[in-house]
């Protein structure tokens, strides 16, 4: 967010604004409300952007093709564009 003030039309962060960031940074590295795992083959990951924070850690580069990961990115957009909706179940 900060890398976002490089460019001319947007303002400097606020002090209060730089506080917020960090402090939700900081509760998203809590132990207590993070989870890592590492997903398996024929996992699926199923995340509602507009009600979690997620992340992942570097990719791990490797010489054997065979063992690379495929990531296939859907998005599934709720026509209502409410965050009480679940995909699959807004018509």
């Amino acid at each position: 967010m900060a890398s976002a003030s490089r460019h001319e039309d947007v303002p400097e962060m606020t002090d209060l604004q730089k506080r917020a960031i960090k402090a939700v940074e900081e509760l998203a590295d809590s132990a207590e409300l993070r989870m890592d795992y590492v997903l398996q083959a024929g996992d699926i990951q199923l995340l509602h952007n507009h009600s979690i924070v997620h992340a992942r850690t570097a990719f791990v580069d490797h010489d054997d093709v065979s063992a690379l990961a495929i990531l296939h990115v859907s998005y599934l957009v709720c026509k209502h564009w409410c965050t009480s909706c679940l995909p699959g179940l807004c018509v």
